[in-house]
C-alpha cells in the first residue's frame, strides 16, 4: 500500500480527521497504518480517526468513530473530538476521555447524532493496551506467536460491547486490557466491512471478516490493508461503495520511546499551557 505520507507523530500532537487518507505513521512502541475512503468519494465522510502522542511520547491513543451523518456536521464533530483528545493527551487512563466524548454526543445540537467508536490507549513502557468499545464492530487482534487473528473480545459476550456514544449521558464504558508484544497487531474497522457481501450476496458479518483476514497472506503489514480492500471489493460489486470505509492497523514494534522525548516532556507540558494547540 503506497502512503500519502509517512512520518513519526510528534509529541503533544493529535493527527486525524474525516477525510480520505492512506497514511502510515509511528509512535513509541507502535507502527500504524490508516486507510479511509468517504462515501461516494466525497471530500469528507462520517468516519473519524484520531491518533495522539503524549508529552513524552510514551502514551499513544487511537480513536475510530462511525458517526451518523456526513460532510460539514461530521467535520465539526471531528474538530471537537480532536480538542478533547488533546485535553486528555497525557493521561494513561482513558476513562475520563471516553466519558467526555460520550457527553459531547449527548449535548450535540443535532439530537439524533450518535456514533459507534473504539478508543484505545497504548502505554509503551508496559506495552499495555486499553480498549473501550462503544457499540462498534469487534476489533481483531493478531498474535505474533500463533500467527492467527482472533476477536479482541468474544462475540458471545455482547455485554462487553457498550451502547453507542450519545445514547446514555452517563454510560459507564467497559475497558479491557491486554499486552502487545513485538509483532502483535490490532485491526480496527468500521461497519462497511462486516456489512459487505460474499459472492452469494450474503453479508460477511464480523465472523466472515475474521475468516477472510485469516486467509490473507501477511508478508508485509504495509500491503495488508490494500490486500483486504481489494479482496472485499472483488467479492461483490456493491462492497465498500455505499458507506464510509475506514481501517486502522497497529503493530507493536517493541520500542520504548526516545530519551530526548522523555527529557523534553516537562518543557512541552509548560509550553502547551501558554501556546495554541497544534494538530498534525
Amino acid at each position: 500500500m503506497s502512503d500519502d505520507q509517512q512520518h513519526r507523530l510528534q509529541c503533544m500532537n493529535v493527527w486525524g480527521g474525516n477525510q480520505s487518507t492512506n497514511t502510515s505513521l509511528t509512535t513509541a512502541g507502535l507502527d500504524i497504518w490508516v486507510f479511509s475512503s468517504p462515501y461516494q468519494n466525497a471530500e469528507s465522510g462520517g468516519d473519524i480517526y484520531q491518533i495522539s502522542s503524549c508529552s513524552s511520547g510514551s502514551i499513544s491513543r487511537l480513536l475510530l468513530a462511525d458517526v451518523s451523518g456526513h460532510g460539514i456536521i461530521v467535520s465539526d464533530i471531528a474538530k471537537k473530538l480532536r480538542s478533547i483528545m488533546h485535553k486528555h493527551i497525557s493521561e494513561i487512563c482513558q476513562k475520563k476521555l471516553v466519558s467526555e466524548i460520550n457527553r459531547e454526543f449527548t449535548l450535540w445540537e443535532d439530537s439524533d447524532a450518535f456514533a459507534t467508536a473504539v478508543i484505545c490507549t497504548f502505554f509503551a513502557p508496559s506495552r499495555k493496551l486499553s480498549l473501550s468499545n462503544a457499540g462498534h464492530p469487534t476489533p481483531l487482534i493478531y498474535s505474533g506467536k500463533t500467527r492467527k487473528w482472533t476477536f479482541h473480545t468474544p462475540l458471545e459476550n455482547e455485554y462487553q460491547r457498550n451502547f453507542p456514544l450519545g445514547i446514555l449521558p452517563e454510560n459507564a464504558f467497559n475497558t479491557f486490557e491486554t499486552s502487545l508484544t513485538k509483532g502483535d497487531m490490532l485491526l480496527l474497522f468500521t461497519d462497511a466491512f462486516p456489512e459487505s457481501k460474499n459472492e452469494l450476496g450474503l453479508q460477511l458479518n464480523e465472523a466472515g471478516i475474521l475468516e477472510l483476514i485469516n486467509s490473507l497472506p501477511l508478508t508485509k503489514p504495509d500491503n495488508f490493508l490494500n490486500d483486504l480492500v481489494v479482496n472485499i471489493k472483488s467479492k461483490h460489486p456493491d462492497n465498500l461503495l455505499n458507506d464510509d470505509a475506514t481501517l486502522i492497523l497497529i503493530k507493536a514494534n517493541g520500542s520504548q520511546g526516545r530519551l530526548q522525548d522523555f527529557a523534553a516532556a516537562p518543557y512541552r507540558l509548560i509550553k502547551n499551557i501558554f501556546a495554541p494547540k497544534r494538530y498534525a
